[in-house]
């Protein structure tokens, strides 16, 4: 995966950097604990964890123009699977800046 771990042992609120940087040129920053990471690292068929992604890009960008997705979406559900944080606006652009690392690295491994 394209991302840095601070420490090679994971340990309870232990951060991830994304390598790639967005345009304000500081990193991502994404809790090490955080459930994205770990439904990514399942080994399953169609991978929840990239599945979750596409569809909250999608209601991201939903929200931004003033709809909200369902009855029971909230931003902070966002905030707390992926590990981020942020208003709505630099949201997108962190999920953006993610599906494009993880895209990435599925077409490699699918090329080999």
């Amino acid at each position: 995966m394209k991302f840095a771990k601070n420490n090679q042992q994971r340990r309870p609120g232990a951060s991830v950097h994304i390598i790639k940087e967005t345009k304000m040129n500081k990193p991502i920053k994404i809790n090490g604990e955080c459930q994205f990471l770990k439904d990514l690292e399942t080994p399953n068929p169609v991978n929840k964890g990239v599945y979750n992604l596409m569809i909250t890009r999608r209601d991201l960008q939903l929200y931004i123009k003033g709809i909200k997705p369902h009855r029971h979406w909230k931003i902070s559900d966002v905030k707390k699977y992926f590990g981020i944080n942020g208003n709505k606006e630099t949201l997108l652009n962190k999920i953006n800046l993610l599906h494009k690392v993880v895209m990435e690295e599925n077409n490699t491994k699918k090329g080999n």
